[in-house]
């Protein structure tokens, strides 16, 4: 069983200002070979750094994501990736497990 956990965080452009927690997307769980597409939180904008936790009990095969990149990763005993991208405005994750 796989699981997928989105959270969208708030950067400001100024390097200096605090991050801000937007808040969750939803988890979502499929079977072997799934491609998962969770949704993001309501409201994610343009400039919001968008971080997804995806992993798997059985396999050591990483989730991949198009367009998001690998902030860290395991793959023993399981497989778990930690991914990140900017939000554009109008993204929609895909998650494949293979």
């Amino acid at each position: 069983m796989k699981k997928i956990l989105l959270l969208a965080l708030l950067l400001s452009a100024n390097a200096g200002a605090a991050i801000t927690y937007i808040g969750a997307g939803t988890a979502v769980d499929g079977t072997n070979g799934a491609t998962l597409a969770p949704t993001l939180h309501a409201s994610t904008t343009a400039g919001d750094l968008i971080v997804c936790s995806a992993g798997q009990k059985n396999g050591t095969a990483l989730p991949t994501a198009s367009g998001y990149t690998v902030i860290n990763s395991r793959n023993t005993r399981g497989a778990a990736v930690l991914l990140g991208r900017i939000a554009t405005g109008s993204d929609t994750p895909s998650i494949v497990f293979t």
